[in-house]
């Protein structure tokens, strides 16, 4: 596959961050990868990707919400994996409302996604309020 950059770029596409996710958005299509075996997610998450279509400059925030079982965190780990590499940092949490009922899970996960997205191992957090 050949093809000349500026022909496919549209003209926002301003910054090297601008025109790497439009390239990827491009070659890996409106679809991304999705694991064999899952019955009954690629609508759910066509909806989504086109939601957060990386062409856009808005911020955007999806909640993903049902009873437990049918495939929530799959979806947004799917998503996740998906997307990550058109961002500067991310991290994904599982099992949020069990860790943290835990002793320090809260401030255990707020360190994760700190660190995770920050892109820094040597964060300290002594307290959820901090």
């Amino acid at each position: 596959m050949s093809w000349v950059a500026k022909e496919c770029l549209s003209p926002p596409a301003s910054n090297s961050g601008d025109i790497v996710r439009e390239i990827s958005y491009k070659l890996n299509g409106p679809f991304p990868n999705i694991p064999k075996g899952l019955v009954g997610i690629e609508s759910r998450l066509k909806n989504i990707f086109e939601l957060l279509e990386p062409k856009s400059d808005d911020i955007r925030v999806i909640g993903i919400c049902g009873m437990g079982g049918i495939g929530k965190t799959t979806i947004a780990e799917i998503v996740l994996n998906n997307l990550r590499h058109s961002y500067e940092g991310s991290c994904f949490l599982a099992n949020v409302r069990a860790v943290c009922g835990k002793n320090n899970g809260a401030v255990a996960s707020q360190q994760k996604l700190l660190s995770e997205v920050l892109k820094d191992t040597s964060l300290t957090i002594p307290s959820i309020l901090e």
